[in-house]
């Protein structure tokens, strides 16, 4: 069979473009598209819970708020096949009435690998109630599309995190160390009172010359591997 051309990318290259694990869930996607909302300025809840009429109880996965009221619902599917979007829109239209959300809602998610499941989606949405609620394929729909910078920028923040903890490391291990020399000169200066003056004399200038190359070569490991300090050498690297 010879299906139509399909828009937008790859649901596969959309995930590895938003940076989303290989064994990534529907949760995983509500989170993303809840921040994507977030940064955009909205206010909103997630997996908000309802009484239902029928008895039992339903969950929203995310509900848009205006002035403090509900005013869109957001289905969220991991994939929008045939099930998705039978199941999804009477979930939808279901929350939207409970809610008293004004704004018509939204089904979202990604398109299916296969061609023969997308196209039984389609049709899905053809025979069901799609004028009540609106259909949105994440990765047909260049205003989901991923920031062409947001994996860097999970990349950098993993990096500073990284570098800040061996900061620490390296400033707990200098604490441990400067501890152990102070219980060390404690120690040898109960010892000193038993010498002559001479040996007093070489024992502490020995002591002094110990400490200061002790506290250098830390102070030194400690700079480099705090995240300033690699930020100016790199600095002066590209000033050569």
């Amino acid at each position: 069979m010879i299906y139509s051309k399909r828009e937008g990318i790859d649901p596969r290259d959309w995930l590895k473009q938003a940076n989303f694990p290989s064994n990534w869930k529907e949760l995983d996607l509500q989170q993303w598209i809840a921040e994507r909302l977030r940064s955009q300025g909205y206010d909103l809840k997630e997996g908000v819970w309802m009484d239902l009429p029928g008895g039992g109880r339903g969950q929203a996965d995310i509900v848009l708020y205006h002035d403090g009221k509900p005013w869109q619902v957001l289905e969220v599917k991991k994939i929008i096949n045939r099930e998705g979007v039978l199941l999804g829109t009477n979930q939808a239209r279901a929350y939207t009435s409970i809610l008293g959300a004004t704004e018509q809602p939204l089904l979202m998610g990604l398109a299916p690998w296969s061609e023969k499941e997308y196209w039984s989606g389609k049709n899905a949405i053809n025979l069901s109630a799609h004028n009540q609620v609106g259909i949105i394929y994440l990765n047909e729909d260049e205003r989901w599309f991923p920031a062409p910078n947001e994996k860097i920028a999970q990349t950098q923040q993993t990096q500073h995190r990284d570098n800040n903890f061996n900061f620490q490391f390296k400033l707990l291990n200098l604490g441990l160390i400067n501890s152990l020399l102070s219980n060390c000169y404690s120690l040898i200066n109960r010892a000193i009172d038993k010498l002559n003056w001479k040996q007093k004399a070489i024992a502490i200038v020995t002591l002094c010359f110990i400490s200061f190359l002790l506290s250098w070569f830390h102070g030194s490991k400690a700079f480099d591997s705090c995240p300033e300090g690699s930020h100016i050498n790199n600095r002066q690297e590209q000033w050569k």
